[in-house]
């Protein structure tokens, strides 16, 4: 049976490949301030936050993982994720001198009036991420 785009109400976890879990457990829950969804133990090759409605799963890239996530030879994968925020400028302040990045604030505007202010940075491992202040219209019926 297919799934109904109306059926999928939002998105429940997204999981990510990294090479330093404590890097990444650092920058995600002391840097950008992220809960983390299961206490974290040093030494475990995962962890998981969590932001908004969303469960981000970190899991150790190694060739030799048994986890049934592991795609071996991945050359795909996220591209991007962003997080909301409600005033652009202040979440930029705050995270100035801790994140590296990627671009200066930029606009995307769509024609049924949402538009978006957002920057784009990167966690320790090159992952591309975004704050984003975003001004959406709300949907007819």
């Amino acid at each position: 049976m297919r799934i109904t785009v109306t059926e999928l109400e939002r998105f429940d976890n997204i999981d990510v490949y990294c090479r330093d879990i404590p890097a990444m457990v650092h920058f995600y829950r002391d840097v950008l301030g992220l809960e983390l969804l299961y206490p974290y133990e040093e030494g475990t090759d995962w962890f998981a936050i969590q932001s908004g409605d969303v469960s981000v799963y970190f899991l150790t890239a190694a060739p030799d993982a048994q986890d049934t996530h592991f795609a071996p030879a991945q050359s795909v994968g996220i591209s991007s994720f962003s997080f909301a925020v409600g005033d652009l400028d202040s979440a930029i302040q705050h995270l100035e001198g801790q994140v590296r990045w990627s671009d200066d604030v930029r606009e995307w505007r769509h024609q049924n009036g949402t538009w978006y202010r957002f920057r784009f940075f990167t966690d320790p491992e090159g992952n591309n991420l975004s704050i984003t202040e975003p001004h959406k219209v709300e949907r007819m019926p």
